[in-house]
């Protein structure tokens, strides 16, 4: 019994052992990055009588499974410190060739409070100011039925 218990054991730890190398593999073919904030990214708006920040991003992905794949939708959440700032659910159709990195464009819906405020001083210059840092996290979602995880930090820091 205890012969057969250990053969099961190793056959489940292999399983565990190619799984992961498998999911590697096919992650490694993506790359994804966020970029930068700019000025003219953040406008303010009133939505259902609330003030509101829409803040432009720009995703950008690139794909190396070696044939044309399309994003079909992305599932992003914003937190800081804990809080939620926003949730980004959006259902795209934006072709992703192979081996190029291609722009998703992204709006983020921030309620007003004391990020917007930092923001608001971090953007229009001033003294030296920083922001604690916002984590993004959800899933991208592709033609081929892949969802890729998304784990991204974004720190601010401005100088006059």
């Amino acid at each position: 019994m205890s012969q057969l218990l250990k053969i099961a054991g190793g056959l489940a730890l292999l399983n565990l052992l190619l799984g992961s190398r498998v999911t590697g593999a096919i992650y490694d073919r993506i790359e994804y990055d966020l970029a930068g904030i700019r000025r003219q990214d953040v406008r303010m708006d009133v939505r259902d009588g609330r003030v509101v920040a829409l803040v432009n991003l720009r995703l950008f992905l690139k794909q190396m499974f070696g044939i044309t794949l399309s994003v079909t939708g992305v599932d992003l959440a914003f937190t800081q410190q804990g809080s939620n700032l926003g949730i980004i659910r959006a259902n795209h159709r934006i072709t992703l060739p192979h081996a190029r990195a291609t722009e998703v464009p992204l709006l983020l819906l921030v309620p007003a409070g004391n990020f917007l405020d930092h923001l608001q001083t971090l953007l229009s210059g001033g003294t030296a100011t920083a922001l604690a840092p916002i984590n993004i996290s959800g899933s991208i979602y592709l033609s081929n039925g892949m969802a890729v995880p998304v784990r991204l930090t974004m720190n601010f820091l401005s100088f006059a």
